[in-house]
């Protein structure tokens, strides 16, 4: 870890608090003068580092084919996925389980966001804070032809990126034509303004009515900033979803950021399954079996 000690510096109670933190964990901490300063720009890539820069192998993101069928042992919930090839330096860094397990509240099936084309590390970040605030259980990301886990992904996800699952995709088409063969239903995120698929074209309000995590493993697609997902993407989809505008002004404003129309997505998917959540741990003891 890099600390800047310049004789401007103001944040030493937070200096600090981090220098104990960093030798709890046995890293090794380097105080950085005026003339560093360069050094660390170029760590941060040219972004904000507020003094600090953490100098870290590559988090965890596990190369996969396929999601795979759920646990049928109930005292065991997961599901299994088809790996990739990886090398034994990514293999050590990555791993190779080929199972995750999850705790979900009571008949909750798992949810994964899968994001092809997001060019923006800023919203690639972005994304990753909400959804692992919201409960996502995974976060698969197209390894080529999405941003990848640079120095201002990783600050924007404010943390997030360290503790939600993270995986890599290939071949989206590929990844989910076989993710649906074991079971899991695929829903392709979509513009309010482009055409419907007729019965197959959904939004956030029927999807928090609808509430399909209740009944089968989910992935939601969100694609590029600029031109969404391709059609070959959506052909694969079972469900399309978008977010209807409410102010009448799609003349002017006729879209949403990425990053904050996935998380209203993730939201609609997770909000009932939440909901009961909240009831669930609010009621008192001898009042929940008449509830459930």
């Amino acid at each position: 870890m890099y600390i800047y000690n310049g004789e401007d510096r103001q944040n030493l109670s937070q200096d600090a608090n981090l220098e104990n933190l960093a030798r709890q964990k046995e890293i090794k901490i380097i105080k950085v003068g005026r003339d560093g300063i360069r050094m660390m720009d170029k760590m941060s890539g040219g972004r904000p580092h507020n003094g600090c820069v953490l100098e870290a192998s590559p988090l965890p993101q596990l190369p996969l084919k396929a999601l795979g069928p759920l646990s049928e042992d109930p005292t065991k919930p997961g599901y299994s996925v088809e790996l990739t090839y990886q090398s034994n330096e990514e293999a050590e860094i990555n791993g190779t389980s080929d199972f995750f397990s999850y705790q979900l509240p009571r008949e909750r099936k798992p949810f994964v966001l899968l994001l092809d084309g997001i060019l923006d590390p800023g919203n690639l970040g972005a994304i990753l804070r909400s959804t692992a605030f919201l409960g996502v259980n995974a976060v698969a990301i197209s390894k080529h032809s999405s941003a990848t886990l640079t120095p201002v992904a990783l600050k924007a996800s404010a943390g997030a990126s360290e503790v939600i699952t993270l995986f890599s995709v290939n071949s989206t088409i590929d990844f989910l034509t076989r993710s649906r063969e074991t079971g899991w239903m695929v829903y392709a995120a979509v513009p309010s303004t482009s055409r419907s698929r007729g019965n197959s074209h959904l939004t956030v309000d029927r999807i928090e009515t609808y509430d399909p995590l209740a009944t089968r493993p989910t992935i939601l697609v969100v694609g590029s900033e600029g031109e969404g997902l391709n059609k070959q993407v959506r052909r694969e989809a079972d469900f399309e979803v978008s977010i209807p505008s409410a102010s009448g002004l799609l003349s002017v404003v006729d879209s949403l950021n990425v990053s904050v129309a996935t998380g209203i997505l993730c939201s609609a998917f997770l909000k009932k399954q939440q909901a009961g959540v909240e009831i669930e741990n609010s009621v008192p003891t001898e009042e929940k079996e008449s509830l459930w």
